[in-house]
């Protein structure tokens, strides 16, 4: 696997800041799930909003916070993600 980084207690690629990347051959799909009390459902990736990097810190490039309850909402992401694998 090749590495990842968390941004907002969710992880993802390094290089391209995703939750599946066939290029890095990453899938955190799982551990997201995990850290959020779900169990493992094949469901669709998390998104990441256009976020800014410094010293290691993840911003959100829409408002400039490093914990963006806004655009980190990654429970809120994977709760409707997983509700749509459960319905398919």
């Amino acid at each position: 696997m090749a590495a990842v980084v968390e941004i907002n207690d969710a992880v993802f690629c390094q290089t391209h800041l995703l939750e599946v990347c066939g290029d890095c051959d990453t899938d955190t799909r799982e551990e997201n799930d995990s850290f959020y009390g779900f169990d493992a459902v094949d469901r669709a990736a998390i998104t990441t909003p256009h976020v800014s990097q410094k010293d290691g810190v993840y911003k959100c490039s829409k408002h400039a916070i490093a914990n963006c309850s806004q655009c980190f909402a990654w429970k809120k992401q994977i709760s409707r993600l997983r509700a749509a694998a459960m319905r398919h």
